[in-house]
């Protein structure tokens, strides 16, 4: 499979293809083995990340992208940082993904700014505080993501933010402005 054809599932997706629908359109271009149900089934007696990390560097894209579509939080986990900038954005697509993992996803920094973007992208997973607290907080989401964020943090998490050295200068400049902004009110 091609770029190109990830790239068209991708395209897919956000038109509102259902998950059942691109993993069927994947089965048609590769006819590989089945997945493992240690890596597809939550609660399935799962062998060690390093097993599981090893299958993947044998995995084919169109394998990586059907098991980020289908796989359980083992599989989600390590495929959310796979060199492939596509694979984590089908493991976003996930219908097993919790808010737990998105939390952890949003907390991580070896992720790139593609998949924060995507995050940021959905409604649902932005109501929550403690996501918009992460995405604020790490210092690998883009600038642009965390000033967009910063309006929507307390300013008890602001007061720490301003004096962080963890994130970008500029943040926490906001970060500050926003803490006096509020006490003049």
């Amino acid at each position: 499979m091609s770029d190109d054809f990830a790239s068209d599932l991708l395209e897919q997706s956000a038109k509102g293809v259902s998950v059942d629908e691109l993993i069927r359109r994947i089965e048609e271009v590769d006819k590989g083995p089945q997945l493992p149900k240690s890596l597809t089934e939550d609660g399935a007696d799962t062998e060690d990340e390093g097993t599981i990390f090893q299958m993947l560097q044998e995995m084919t894209t169109p394998q990586k992208i059907k098991l980020a579509l289908q796989g359980n939080k083992v599989a989600r986990t390590l495929l959310i940082r796979d060199k492939d900038k596509q694979v984590p954005m089908f493991v976003l697509q996930n219908p097993g993904i919790t808010e737990d993992e998105i939390l952890e996803i949003v907390r991580s920094t070896e992720v790139s700014d593609l998949v924060h973007r995507a995050v940021v992208r959905n409604g649902a997973w932005m109501k929550s505080y403690q996501v918009k607290l992460q995405l604020v907080s790490n210092p690998k989401v883009p600038v642009d993501i965390s000033m967009q964020w910063v309006k929507h943090i307390r300013d008890r998490d602001l007061r720490r933010l301003m004096k962080s050295k963890n994130i970008p200068s500029a943040v926490a400049t906001q970060c500050r402005k926003l803490v006096e902004k509020r006490m003049k009110k």
